[in-house]
């Protein structure tokens, strides 16, 4: 006894033990089995990537929890200093990892290089003490171009 299978591109034979009626068709199987491993086997790499990105990402957020502290609980925070105005002029240190930290700057401890306009898009070494316990903000203390 024989069964037909009809697809839109093949047309298949089978016996009552589910082997191919054709030796032609045995390439067909190894085909489709290959095609299901290729499947299975780039669902498994995009997990691995995916769960491979989460650990980097989990480092990464480690590593900016460590910031340089200096004497006196006072932080250090070195990059890039940005002025936004939005009303009035606020500060943001962007360190070399492109995260951005808001700094308190008075515009005395600008004032010996010439303002804080001429702090913008400087490298700068800024020392200074957060503003809160849970602050993303800090005060600065002294001010340095790099």
């Amino acid at each position: 006894m024989r069964r037909v299978f009809a697809e839109e591109r093949y047309r298949l034979s089978f016996d009552d033990l589910g082997r191919p009626a054709v030796k032609g068709q045995v390439d067909l199987r190894v085909t489709v089995f290959m095609q299901r491993s290729f499947i299975v086997a780039m669902t498994f790499l995009l997990l691995a990537a995916a769960c491979a990105d989460g650990v980097r990402v989990r480092l990464e957020r480690a590593s900016s929890e460590k910031v340089a502290q200096a004497g006196d609980g006072q932080e250090i925070l070195t990059g890039w200093l940005h002025i936004v105005w939005n009303g009035k002029a606020r500060y943001f240190v962007v360190d070399a990892q492109g995260r951005s930290t808001e700094v308190e700057l008075d515009d005395s401890l600008a004032k010996k290089f010439g303002g804080p306009l001429s702090l913008n898009k400087k490298n700068v070494k800024i020392v200074g003490n957060r503003v809160g316990p849970r602050s993303e903000r800090v005060r600065a203390t002294s001010i340095e171009l790099q």
